[in-house]
């Protein structure tokens, strides 16, 4: 009878269901808002401009002075002078985020985030003062206390401004988000650097080294009071009830510390964010190094390495918007995999090739683009699964993971350079070994994620999917799904529509192929069979018990006609004892793809057109004491 889905055709099914032209109309399908794997998330995205704004000038603001303080250093004291007061700055920087991890993190949820996020902007302009002063003075040393200060004020914006954003947006946009701030953060440190120095070569001629680091911090001064003029209009959030202020806060690094460590999953997303960051950090040393070997002469250096961070910059901006694209709705922790083996492969050329020159400036794009897709996926994972009243703390407690691995990395480089005389190239070369166990462990770990992201640009290539409903789908907890069934492809498609992980239950007949049972174990789909159904029965309620979204398709087997076919009992069974709700899913327009048994051939026919347009709808939730077969279906 497949000869039936080739003609227009009407069926009426029970429940106020009905089939029309292979595509069913039902009361439950009309939801309140529509949420597309292309969705028109602009309203609440629109909410986080200022603040995205806002931040990305602080991050401009903090990384010209950090890049112009070694050059001032190298015109008045030597290029011998520059590398160390590189390494200086770049410890006083990191210095804050360890010092005040605690008190940052409680405050950011002790506060309105807002509150606190405009406290922070408005202190850039105390530091800057202090480097104003240094620079009349002609102190490098008051220099660098304005700049820890600044640095300082950073260390309490950073887990308010990332811990707002779930709050402004939600998780659906959350993925989304992140990439944006990410990016524009990325964007505002290397413009910043780039700008710092240039400015600095192009003026000091002129001005003189101090009048030109005096007149560059004026110009941010400036700036930093633009920022917080744009962040006012930010949409206030509400204050959650947490602990009092008591003196252990001040020094309950390690207590946070391991409390972070404990969480499995929270644990190494903060792992690989900070390997990310303390690689970041160590690279850029070796940059200004490199500059400095490379450079004939005093004048030039800061708009060399400038230029380098300005080509990262361009290629973290492409990785991080390709991942606000790719995560709308979810976040696609298998870019991390990818993002770690582009990094190393990326990090090898850049040994091999000429600096100068067009390869190594290709390279600095490259290893940017590819460090986006490494870090904005765990920052995403982190801020999603941190808990709302303890969100700060959590950030805070990762931003010192992070700064710590900084400081390691900042005295390798220290070992390296001051005592075993190695070059930048070298110490590039070292840098290699352990990205490449990143790149592997990553790669293991993430195997699945990894596989699943490559089906998911290919869904995007290909088909449209329009997603309806899916504020319906709880954000934590157990569910059931119950879906019809009309291609081979229905698990990718429900895969690549719900944010969260879903698993699925299928026939044991279906792993007699090796190829499936391999994708079954890697998915941890679970087999029923006849022989052992109560062993899988027992299995799928444990999952939902652990708060495992499951999705059976209950009609038993693929429809070969493109109707909607009489459910089994299993679902309403295995919700009652699981005591979890169903959540019914229906793949609208799935009939007539390739993958389907429409014109009675599977996969050899062409699709009606390209890119495949089709609808998962999810309805509301149905109670498990109140489901039915037919209430159901």
């Amino acid at each position: 009878m497949d000869f039936i889905s080739e003609v227009s055709f009407k069926v009426k099914l029970p429940g106020n269901h009905q089939m029309v032209g292979g595509r069913m109309k039902s009361p439950w399908i009309r939801s309140r808002s529509k949420y597309n794997i292309m969705p028109n998330t602009m309203p609440a995205f629109r909410r986080t401009i200022p603040l995205l704004v806002s931040q990305t000038i602080g991050a401009f603001n903090d990384n010209a002075v950090k890049a112009f303080l070694p050059v001032l250093a190298a015109y008045h004291v030597g290029k011998g002078s520059m590398d160390l007061v590189n390494q200086q700055v770049s410890f006083l920087l990191i210095l804050p985020f360890i010092i005040f991890a605690p008190l940052a993190g409680w405050t950011a949820d002790r506060f309105s985030k807002k509150r606190v996020i405009g406290v922070s902007l408005l202190a850039q302009l105390i530091g800057l003062g202090i480097l104003a002063a240094g620079t009349s003075f002609q102190s490098l040393a008051i220099c660098m206390v304005g700049f820890f200060f600044l640095s300082t004020q950073s260390s309490f914006l950073s887990p308010a401004k990332k811990g707002i954003l779930k709050e402004m947006v939600g998780y659906e946009q959350l993925g989304k988000a992140v990439g944006w701030m990410e990016m524009l953060t990325i964007v505002g440190i290397l413009v910043g650097a780039f700008s710092g120095a240039v400015l600095f070569d192009r003026w000091v001629v002129g001005l003189g080294g101090w009048a030109t680091a005096q007149a560059i911090t004026l110009l941010i001064a400036g700036l930093a009071l633009v920022s917080w003029l744009v962040y006012l209009p930010t949409p206030e959030t509400k204050v959650l009830k947490t602990r009092p202020f008591h003196p252990q806060i001040l020094y309950s690094h390690l207590g946070d510390l391991v409390d972070l460590l404990k969480r499995p999953g929270i644990k190494w997303a903060a792992l690989g964010d900070a390997c990310f960051w303390a690689v970041g950090g160590f690279f850029y040393l070796l940059l200004v190094k490199l500059s400095g070997e490379v450079t004939v002469g005093k004048v030039g250096m800061g708009s060399l390495y400038g230029y380098w961070f300005l080509l990262m910059g361009m290629g973290i901006m492409v990785g991080c918007l390709f991942c606000a694209y790719l995560n709308r709705g979810r976040i696609e922790l298998g870019l991390c995999p990818i993002g770690a083996i582009g990094m190393t492969l990326s990090l090898v050329g850049l040994y091999q090739a000429t600096a100068p020159g067009g390869i190594f400036e290709l390279l600095c794009i490259s290893l940017g683009f590819f460090g986006a897709l490494f870090f904005v996926p765990l920052n995403g994972y982190l801020q999603d699964r941190a808990g709302e009243q303890e969100r700060g703390k959590i950030l805070a407690a990762s931003n010192l993971l992070t700064q710590l691995g900084g400081i390691s990395l900042i005295g390798t480089h220290a070992l390296f350079s001051n005592v075993f005389g190695m070059t930048a190239k070298e110490e590039m070369f070292v840098l290699i070994v352990p990205l490449g166990f990143v790149a592997l462990v990553s790669f293991i770990c993430l195997f699945e994620d990894f596989l699943r992201v490559w089906f998911h640009l290919f869904l995007r290539i290909f088909y449209r999917i329009k997603i309806e409903g899916m504020e319906n789908f709880p954000e934590r907890g157990g569910v059931l799904l119950v879906s019809n069934h009309l291609s081979y492809a229905d698990p990718v498609f429900i895969g690549a529509a719900f944010p969260r992980k879903v698993r699925y239950l299928a026939h044991a007949d279906l792993a007699n192929s090796r190829i499936l049972e391999w994708v079954f174990r890697l998915t941890e789909t679970l087999t029923i069979s006849s022989s052992k159904s109560l062993a899988s029965f027992r299995q799928s309620i444990e999952r939902l018990g652990r708060g495992v979204p499951l999705c059976l398709f209950a009609e038993g087997g693929i429809s070969r006609v493109g109707v909607t076919l009489g459910f089994k009992r299993g679902s309403v069974l295995l919700a009652k004892y699981g005591k979890v709700p169903i959540l019914p899913v229906y793949l609208d327009g799935v009939w007539g793809s390739v993958f389907s048994r429409s014109g009675g051939s599977f996969f050899w026919k062409f699709p009606r057109f390209f890119p495949y347009r089709m609808s998962v709808r999810v309805g509301s939730p149905i109670s498990f004491r109140q489901a039915n077969s037919e209430s159901v279906r």
